[in-house]
């Protein structure tokens, strides 16, 4: 089994360092840190905002069903 590993750096927004791992139970075989250039930061994606709820004027309206007698026939 391989696992990708990523540490995050103090700040907790970029990748910091990357790496493939071989663990078993008791230790890790061996590690391969992945490389890559200076010049190709990773960024962390930002949320977006959401966009603004409709009008109050712009929304739908449902109309509510008509509602018939209860029935007291029960006693």
């Amino acid at each position: 089994m391989l696992n990708a590993v990523y540490q995050l750096d103090d700040l907790q927004r970029d990748i910091d360092r990357m790496t493939v791992t071989h663990p078993t139970r008791q230790k890790i075989h061996w590690s391969i840190e992945i490389k890559r250039p200076p010049t190709d930061p990773i960024q962390m994606p930002v949320p977006t905002t959401p966009p603004a709820p409709a009008s109050a004027k712009d929304r739908a309206r449902v109309k509510s069903k008509p509602r018939g007698r209860k029935n007291s026939s029960a006693q």
